[in-house]
């Protein structure tokens, strides 16, 4: 789980989860702007635009950068060989 936001107050909506199934990660959001506030998802990751990620092995890590408004999501993985 991850905050897209460094401010939880100003964006209580900006929270994220993280998920494997059937070897394809997905992610989860909560959007707290709607009483009672409910999570949307799941939704695929997806590497360059086409493809959702496939082929991993590991434990899986989401970190976020300082590029992008609030921060881009970075997700971190080994790809099996």
């Amino acid at each position: 789980m991850i905050l897209r936001s460094y401010n939880w107050l100003a964006h209580p909506e900006d929270l994220f989860l993280i998920a494997r199934i059937c070897q394809v990660f997905y992610y989860f959001m909560i959007t707290s702007s709607f009483i009672p506030a409910e999570w949307k998802g799941p939704f695929p990751f997806i590497v360059q635009g086409s493809e959702p990620i496939r082929q991993f092995t590991g434990i899986p890590s989401l970190i976020q950068s300082i590029f992008g408004k609030n921060g881009n999501f970075e997700l971190v993985v080994r790809i099996a060989q």
